[in-house]
């Protein structure tokens, strides 16, 4: 794993950026199961448009590809997910992508973006819009065919000695009926990414 981070703060950055790269040689110890490759990658960057009030633009774009192993192949546990709070909000937890009988199975490869505007509305209490999309591949190629999903929504932040506290309320723009509700709300401490 490598890592760079050149951002102003861990839970509230308001400029630079962070560079995250990850590869998982993951080898099998009993017989039948196949080795295979988990590589990662994520970049965030934090632009300060205005400082007072202060505004900034923050954008997060990621990648995953799993080699060496068909889907079943691989442990849940290792699949990648996409949905939720810290991917994509307007949609359940890890329900965006390959799903069997409605219930997430993960995939061997994921694309995620989020974009959000971040503004100060006085020292504590701030308001965020934001525009999240993806989605976890069954293929470890990006091709298999699950339609890459998009979520917005308005988000309330309130500065507290430990960081933001983080109240999102996300609406699933391709909403899929009998699966997605129509609104989430998140709650947490520091920014969504």
């Amino acid at each position: 794993a490598m890592s760079r981070d050149t951002s102003d703060d861990l839970l509230d950055p308001r400029k630079g950026g962070r560079l995250t790269l990850e590869t998982t040689p993951m080898m099998s110890v009993t017989r039948g199961e196949k080795a295979f490759v988990k590589l990662y990658g994520r970049y965030r960057r934090y632009v300060p448009l205005r400082q007072s009030p202060s505004i900034v633009a923050a954008g997060s774009l990621a990648a995953g590809m799993i080699t060496g192993a068909r889907q079943r192949e691989v442990p849940a546990d290792e699949r990648f997910y996409a949905g939720g709070g810290g991917s994509i909000r307007g949609y359940s937890y890890q329900s965006v992508g390959p799903l069997v009988g409605g219930i997430p199975s993960g995939g061997r490869s994921l694309l995620t973006c989020s974009f959000e505007l971040r503004t100060a509305l006085s020292d504590t209490v701030g308001i965020v819009g934001f525009l999240d999309g993806g989605t976890a591949f069954e293929s470890g190629n990006f091709s298999s065919g699950e339609t890459f999903r998009w979520g917005t929504g308005l988000g309330l932040r309130y500065r507290t000695p430990v960081g933001p506290l983080r109240l999102d309320v996300g609406i699933p723009i391709n909403r899929r009926h009998g699966i997605d509700d129509s609104f989430q709300f998140y709650l947490s401490i520091g920014q969504a990414f």
